[in-house]
């Protein structure tokens, strides 16, 4: 196949010394995703987990850092934190994670409609200086189809992370828009499957800052809040609804995708939600 796309600031050495020298530890937590699936909300509501529901001095970004991209970074103090348990986010394929097939840590895989991603990422892309998108959606949307977006096919990535997580106790598969309905219910499952004791009190204060309008207004959740990073255009939070991709898919390219879309999920038992 073709070799996989990265974003700009990902490098093969910071990918392959992850191999070579990142050691898993039982008590790790991987948040995982396909980009634009949610990341920075279940980032938040680790974050607010692990911290006894206060938002505190620290952003998300600090507590769950991007995995591959502190190690392209070479940030080794980041990633080897001796401290307490550690929690990261990263966007890597399974074949790609690890730990994945001897470790006892835990994965959380969260998944969203690839229309929905479609559409997210492409509003990402022209965001930010350095994706360099220089064409319109039509053209972001071949790109999509073919993989040739930061970390390839949505179906590829999903898939193989569905069937592992289908296999396997430690692999946590939640879906974007069951967060968008019922939060609270997607607080529990994780705090459960991280053994996180979780009091009544402490998931509604979890649920009340990691709603979406409440991260939008966060400087600590939403960090194109603060000024400086990247252009203001950079809208890490933008609007956090199902359906929006109606807004960009012409009828034809609808259509071409849901053949797709039945041929590539056929017989996986993965169904999802675009409205």
């Amino acid at each position: 196949g073709k070799p996989m796309v990265y974003p700009p600031f990902i490098t093969q050495a910071g990918l392959d010394s992850l191999h070579d020298r990142f050691i898993v530890r039982d008590d790790d937590v991987f948040i995982v995703t396909y980009p634009k699936a949610g990341t920075n909300w279940m980032r938040q509501i680790l974050h607010l987990l692990s911290h006894n529901g206060e938002q505190g001095e620290q952003t998300s970004r600090e507590t769950v850092p991007f995995l591959e991209k502190e190690a392209s970074l070479g940030n080794w103090a980041t990633l080897d934190y001796k401290g307490n348990r550690r929690y990261f986010m990263s966007h890597l394929s399974y074949d790609l994670m690890p730990g994945i097939r001897n470790s006892h840590a835990h994965y959380i895989y969260v998944a969203r409609n690839p229309k929905d991603c479609a559409k997210s990422l492409f509003h990402f892309m022209v965001s930010r200086a350095d994706m360099q998108l220089q064409n319109g959606w039509d053209d972001f949307f071949e790109a999509y189809v073919q993989g040739l977006v930061p970390y390839g096919v949505w179906f590829d990535h999903n898939l193989a992370w569905w069937q592992a997580s289908q296999q396997t106790s430690n692999i946590l598969f939640v879906k974007y828009e069951e967060m968008q309905k019922d939060l609270a219910s997607v607080v529990e499952q994780v705090a459960d499957f991280i053994h996180l004791p979780l009091i009544p009190l402490l998931r509604d204060q979890v649920v009340a800052q990691s709603t979406f309008e409440a991260m939008a207004s966060n400087t600590k959740a939403n960090w194109s809040l603060n000024a400086g990073h990247h252009r203001s255009a950079d809208k890490h939070l933008r609007k956090g609804v199902v359906g929006d991709w109606r807004n960009s898919f012409s009828d034809a390219q609808n259509v071409r995708y849901d053949a797709l879309y039945r041929q590539k999920m056929a017989g996986s038992g993965l169904t999802f939600e675009f409205e």
